[in-house]
């Protein structure tokens, strides 16, 4: 199990406080469309910035609560629609990857240092597979799929470098199958939740629980 986090606040190696503002802001990615985004930002040192990517039927939004937790423990959040999705120019279920890259880009651009990303769903599959094309921090998949939208997380997972972790719902079928088989891939942690939750809505039946697994994660990789 990952050493349990801080409290929230200043530690040792913190960086000086930057990265973007609280509030809404629109993300450029680089074939032209614009993505609706919130940022969460601490009010002292910067620990990292993390992406919240949703799933399939939802928005930002759902990932809000969370984000601002991850506020309250030092780190920059950004959720953002996907293409399609809320706010978000352009046809939805396509380019999944660039979208995640897109949010990455953002947070670097704007000086954030060690950068996770953190998927639900079909968030999760994208996550998977661009980090094995980007340098992160570290990941988290939620209920990801293995594929989705042309998006082969399966074998992505086999090249990972990076920290990731895998959760789903023990009766969210097929889900857990495919979190235990990217773990397997990845040589990743797996962490199977009771119940059925799919995604973001793991969050209602084990919120703390799952807070803290999350938390827990970044604390040990930053």
């Amino acid at each position: 199990m990952p050493p349990s986090r801080p409290s929230g606040g200043e530690t040792p190696g913190d960086a000086p406080g930057s990265g973007p503002a609280t509030g809404p802001v629109s993300i450029p990615t680089p074939d032209g469309q614009t993505l609706a985004a919130e940022v969460f930002a601490p009010t002292g040192a910067v620990r990292g910035g993390v992406v919240l990517a949703h799933m399939r039927g939802a928005n930002k939004e759902t990932w809000f609560e969370f984000a601002r937790t991850l506020a309250a423990e030092g780190y920059t959040a950004v959720a953002f629609d996907f293409r399609g999705y809320g706010g978000s120019s352009g046809e939805r279920d396509t380019d999944l990857d660039v979208d995640v890259a897109a949010a990455v880009d953002f947070l670097t651009s704007a000086g954030v240092d060690r950068v996770f990303v953190m998927g639900a769903s079909m968030g999760g599959t994208a996550t998977v597979f661009e980090g094995s094309q980007l340098d992160l921090a570290g990941l988290v998949s939620l209920s990801g799929p293995t594929s989705f939208a042309g998006l082969d997380a399966l074998a992505a997972a086999a090249s990972l470098d990076e920290p990731a972790l895998f959760v789903a719902a023990e009766n969210d079928s097929p889900y857990a199958d495919h979190a235990r088989q990217m773990a397997g891939a990845s040589g990743a942690e797996v962490v199977i939740l009771s119940g059925h939750s799919h995604g973001t809505n793991l969050f209602g039946d084990h919120g703390p629980e799952l807070t803290d697994l999350l938390l827990n994660f970044l604390a040990a990789n930053s």
